[in-house]
C-alpha cells in the first residue's frame, strides 16, 4: 500500500470540510490536484472513500474506517515526535479542543489567554460542541481534549477533574439583592431577567429549578454573550444569571457585582477528557496540567 502522510492529511482535511474545495484549500492544494490524490487513494485501497453528492462529499463506510485509522496514525506520529524532540516548541504545536456548554466555553477562553501569551508558538482550535461530539471525537482521535459537565467515568476516555464552574446572580451595585446574606434562584427570578440565549445548559438548569420552585421567569430579553448581558443589566433592563468566569471581565466597567447563588445546581463540576494520558504529546500534557490547576 503506497499511501503516505500527505495523503492521510489531505483525506482528513477533506473529510472534516463541507466540500472538497474547502478541504483542498485547507491543504494548500487546488481542487483538481486534491481530487486526483483522492482518486489515487481510492484506486490504491480498491474502495470508494466518498459518495459524491450534489451538496458535497459524504464519507462511505470505507471512508469512515480510513478516517479513524488516519487520525490515529497522525496522533501517534505527534506522540513519537514529542518523545524525541527536545526543542522548546521550535516548530510550534497545534491542538484541537472541544468544550460543551457556553459558560464552560467562555471560562476556557479566558483561561487560555494567559497560556497562549506564554506559549507564543502554540495554536489551539477551540470549538463549542455537544458532549456527544466531544466523546466521539476523543475516541476517534479527532480531538486532543474536551471539556464536559460531570465527574462520572466515560468509557473509552481518560479524565481529570477541573475547577468547579460557579453560576452567579449579576446585579447593579445598588440593587436590593446585593445586601442579601443568602441568595437563591427564587429571589432572583422574582425580578425581570436578562438571559443568555447561547447557554443552553444554564437555561435548562434554570427552567428545571424554576419548575421545582413553582416560579415563572420573566425574561425581557435573551442575548448572545456575557458582555451583552452585563451591558443590558447596567442599563437597567433587568438582572441575570451567568457563570462567574464569563462575567468577571465586565463587572467593574459596567458597575455590576456578582453574588453566588446558595444552590447546589449553581456549582457545576466539569472534567477534561483525553484518549490516553500516558500517550499524549508533551504540549497536550502541558495544557491539560495548566487547565486542571485550581
Amino acid at each position: 500500500m503506497n499511501l503516505d502522510l500527505t495523503d492521510l492529511k489531505l483525506f482528513i482535511k477533506i473529510a472534516e470540510s463541507p466540500s472538497l474545495t474547502q478541504g483542498a484549500k485547507r491543504a494548500c492544494l487546488s481542487p483538481g490536484a486534491a481530487s486526483m490524490r483522492i482518486k489515487s487513494m481510492e484506486n490504491e485501497l480498491g474502495e470508494g472513500l466518498f459518495h459524491r453528492q450534489h451538496k458535497g462529499l459524504v464519507l462511505t463506510l470505507a471512508g469512515q474506517r480510513l478516517l479513524i485509522h488516519a487520525r490515529k496514525i497522525l496522533r501517534q506520529l505527534e506522540v513519537l515526535k514529542a518523545e524525541f524532540d527536545h526543542r522548546d516548541e521550535a516548530d510550534g504545536a497545534s491542538m484541537r479542543m472541544y468544550v460543551a456548554g457556553f459558560s464552560a466555553f467562555e471560562s476556557t477562553q479566558r483561561r487560555l489567554v494567559r497560556y497562549l501569551a506564554d506559549h507564543a508558538n502554540v495554536a489551539i482550535d477551540l470549538q463549542q460542541r455537544t458532549a456527544g461530539d466531544i466523546v466521539r471525537g476523543i475516541r476517534e482521535g479527532a480531538v486532543d481534549m474536551g471539556v464536559v459537565v460531570g465527574s462520572d467515568p466515560v468509557e473509552g476516555c481518560a479524565s481529570i477533574t477541573l475547577p468547579v464552574l460557579n453560576y452567579v446572580a449579576v446585579l447593579p451595585r445598588h440593587h436590593a439583592l446585593v445586601a442579601s446574606a443568602s441568595l437563591r434562584l427564587g429571589d432572583v427570578l422574582r425580578h425581570p431577567q436578562v438571559g443568555l440565549a447561547t447557554d443552553s445548559t444554564l437555561c435548562r438548569l434554570i427552567e428545571q429549578q424554576a419548575d421545582i420552585d413553582g416560579i415563572v421567569a420573566q425574561f425581557r430579553i435573551k442575548v448572545s454573550g456575557a458582555e451583552s448581558l452585563c451591558r443590558m443589566i447596567a442599563e437597567g433592563v433587568g438582572i441575570g444569571i451567568a457563570s462567574d468566569a464569563a462575567v468577571q471581565p465586565y463587572l467593574d466597567v459596567c458597575g455590576l457585582v456578582a453574588r453566588r447563588l446558595d444552590e447546589t445546581w449553581a456549582r457545576q463540576q466539569h472534567m477534561m477528557l483525553v484518549r490516553h494520558f500516558e500517550r499524549m504529546p508533551r504540549h497536550v500534557t502541558d495544557l491539560v496540567s495548566y487547565l486542571s490547576a485550581a
